[in-house]
């Protein structure tokens, strides 16, 4: 079992999320206070899970040289190189939570790492921490400022039905690929 973030505000291992997402805060985001709304921390995980699946998607076709249309995918972003779609990961959210550990104020870019924990038949759980910078193998986790960490558990149905249905087959080795490298 892999270890997990504490819901309740404890320590944070930065060294166990190797996949970050820089997120521009933008004015909108702010409240009339100044500082990012709470809603937008939800936000900011929804863009660190869309790349991510962008990466381990682009990770699946790096690995056999193609792309789903079968020519090479050198050079392009992930989007590009792979087609991929949200048709390719159809998931509903059937659970989020988020710890706020300290407003983000200002426009300062933040950095969300993002990771999945479970990936089970039809669900897939993850993990998200919101940082001032991205973990290194240099820093020190009291380098770091976070955020907010949080959790989202996602289920994938198959939207015709509105039933849940088995993950897509390039999702699940791409996770156990991925999780054998961690």
């Amino acid at each position: 079992m892999r270890q997990r973030v504490r819901e309740r505000g404890g320590p944070v291992d930065f060294a166990l999320f190797t996949y970050w997402v820089r997120v521009d805060v933008r004015y909108s985001d702010l409240d009339t206070q100044g500082v990012v709304n709470n809603a937008t921390y939800l936000t900011y995980f929804e863009h660190a899970r869309v790349h991510f699946f962008e990466w381990l998607r682009a990770g699946m076709n790096a690995s056999d040289g193609t792309s789903p249309h079968g020519s090479a995918a050198g050079g392009a972003s992930a989007t590009e190189a792979t087609g991929f779609t949200a048709a390719d990961v159809p998931f509903v959210l059937a659970r989020a939570t988020c710890m706020y550990r300290r407003p983000i104020t200002g426009l300062a870019p933040v950095h969300v790492g993002v990771r999945c924990t479970v990936a089970g038949r039809a669900t897939i759980e993850m993990e998200y921490v919101i940082c001032d910078r991205p973990n290194s193998p240099n820093s020190l986790a009291s380098d770091v400022t976070l955020y907010a960490s949080g959790t989202t558990t996602a289920v994938c149905v198959d939207a015709r039905k509105g039933k849940p249905r088995s993950l897509p087959e390039w999702a699940r080795r791409a996770l156990e690929m991925r999780a054998a490298e961690a």
